[in-house]
């Protein structure tokens, strides 16, 4: 499948099968498809069950082992709120599940603006914004530009191998209580040795040290001194007061792009 819109739609799992009623995996999951546009939906309430609670998981399998052309790219993730959910999303290059099973790989996957709310173990899960596997070295062109998040332990886990073209620019996250994390390495060490040629830069990463990551980037003690709007009312706007006001590396603020946002989802979930 090719050419896909998905817009203005509202993902959810009732909160009535939570913890256990049903058997219940993710909010979105891509096998294959190319040149696919997601906008302006919210997904919402994804925990650990079936799966480990991601609410997006992005790769490409050849299922049954019948689709060796099966193939996931080309994909752009934009003003979307996701929240409430044990992990954000996982980008796999295959499917590791089974090897034998040959496939294309993942590439050029693209996040613009979106909201990142409660990803947290109080979900049953790991409290993973990103997760990232490439065991094969191909996964290609993963990008993340604009994006508002708050996760609880990890802002980025690299699961495996190394992630060609990774890019992530003028985004506003939590630190956590992990960073960014590889079996081998952390933080800059971690990027350094799995993401050859990689962009971190005009981010504010809450409660990181300056010294542990790139420099270009910014490092808030606290939420409260990013300078948002309203951070306890849910609005993630940066004020004018803020110190960061238009200091993205393309002269706007870093963050997602909250007014877009809320305009794109509007009564989505009414």
């Amino acid at each position: 499948p090719s050419d896909i819109e998905i817009r203005r739609n509202y993902f959810f799992k009732p909160l009535a099968w939570y913890p256990a009623v049903w058997s219940i995996k993710n909010l979105l999951e891509l096998k294959l498809g190319r040149r696919i546009l997601i906008q302006g939906n919210i997904f919402e309430n994804s925990w650990a069950e079936s799966q480990t609670g991601f609410a997006m998981l992005i790769w490409s399998v050849n299922q049954g082992g019948t689709t060796s052309w099966a193939q996931t790219a080309d994909v752009w993730i934009r003003e979307n709120i996701i929240r409430h959910a044990a992990s954000g999303v996982m980008i796999t290059d295959f499917n590791t599940d089974h090897p034998e099973y040959p496939t294309l790989y993942t590439q050029r996957v693209r996040f613009d603006n979106n909201l990142w709310e409660d990803i947290s173990t109080s979900w049953g899960g790991d409290g993973r914004l990103i997760q990232v596997a490439s065991g094969s070295g191909q996964l290609t062109a993963i990008k993340f530009y604009h994006q508002t998040g708050f996760a609880e332990r990890t802002l980025i886990t690299i699961a495996s191998g190394v992630t060609q073209q990774f890019e992530f620019a003028n985004i506003i996250v939590d630190h956590g209580l992990y960073g960014i994390h590889a079996d081998d390495a952390s933080e800059q060490g971690a990027l350094d040795l799995h993401m050859p040629g990689y962009l971190f830069a005009g981010n504010a990463v809450i409660g990181g040290a300056a010294a542990s990551y790139p420099t270009g980037n910014f490092f808030p003690a606290t939420m409260n001194n990013v300078g948002f709007v309203n951070a306890a009312g849910g609005d993630y706007r940066l004020a004018a007061s803020s110190p960061y006001k238009n200091r993205g590396t393309d002269g706007t603020d870093p963050g997602a792009d909250i007014t877009a946002i809320l305009n794109w989802t509007n009564g989505v979930d009414q």
